[in-house]
């Protein structure tokens, strides 16, 4: 007897499953292609190829925040990475291994990165960095749209550029709700309760020692890094080996759960087709 209750269930798990084994998918194949990159040559860098710098920020031109205070960083921000999220209803919590706490659970609504113009200098050669291939196949939302006005919904790709493999930034993370973030959002017309929404963000500093892995291209005779579809961006605070290790660590945690829900799905679908 066919039951349409456990078939449409099953289908809801095969599609989450099928987007944590994409995830998983993703941070394999990123960690796969760090390992085989050098950083660029003695003779320079060659327009086209693939080249991973390391080295300290400098700043040209800071992200552009309108004056609003988003983060504790006092130095001028080269790039910002952010989202707004809220609680999820009733008292849920999950576990932070790391810090060793327990987290009230949240849901990303918006998610985004902001950039500045800014170089890295490693010692040998100052080369910019274009996150802008980040903004693009990441679906970045603009700060300047971000509002609480209407119903605000979650989905995973809400959670997209935030929780992108790609992105490894330890430093500079802050979080705090709206209302204490001056000219963030209108609050006088937002539907929402601008206390229990929050901003949270990651920041690249002035002075930060940042890794970048990348396409090289040559503009007006100036090097600069920018992601492509066959040469994905990946920036880090921590280096490279950081980096390696969080995408590892991504690609287990996702392709377990991946497996998990996948089984959970087919159970549901075979009891909901007659067939067990």
């Amino acid at each position: 007897m066919v039951e349409p209750t456990e078939i449409f269930l099953g289908s809801v798990v095969l599609v989450v499953a099928l987007w944590y084994g994409y995830r998983a998918l993703s941070a394999g194949l990123l960690s796969r292609s760090l390992s085989g990159t050098d950083s660029y040559s003695s003779t320079g860098m060659v327009d086209g190829e693939t080249a991973a710098v390391e080295g300290e920020v400098i700043v040209d031109e800071p992200v552009d925040t309108a004056g609003m205070d988003l983060t504790t960083v006092d130095t001028p921000l080269a790039a910002l990475v952010w989202r707004g999220k809220y609680p999820e209803s009733g008292n849920d919590y999950t576990i932070d291994f790391e810090n060793r706490s327990l987290e009230r659970k949240m849901q990303t609504f918006a998610s985004g990165i902001e950039s500045g113009t800014f170089r890295i200098d490693d010692g040998r050669q100052q080369i910019t960095v274009d996150p802008g291939w980040l903004a693009e196949t990441h679906d970045s939302a603009a700060l300047s749209e971000l509002s609480l006005e209407g119903v605000q919904t979650s989905t995973p790709l809400s959670n997209r550029t935030w929780a992108s493999p790609s992105i490894h930034l330890t430093d500079h993370v802050s979080e705090r709700t709206f209302d204490e973030t001056d000219g963030l959002v209108d609050e006088d017309v937002a539907d929402a309760d601008p206390s229990r929404h929050y901003f949270e963000s990651k920041a690249i500093s002035e002075g930060d020692t940042l890794a970048v892995r990348g396409e090289v291209q040559i503009d007006q005779g100036e090097p600069v890094i920018r992601g492509t579809e066959e040469t994905p961006l990946a920036i880090s605070d921590t280096g490279f080996d950081g980096l390696g290790a969080d995408l590892r660590g991504q690609m287990i945690k996702y392709g377990a759960l991946s497996v998990s829900l996948l089984a959970v799905s087919s159970v549901l679908l075979l009891r909901g087709g007659g067939v067990l």
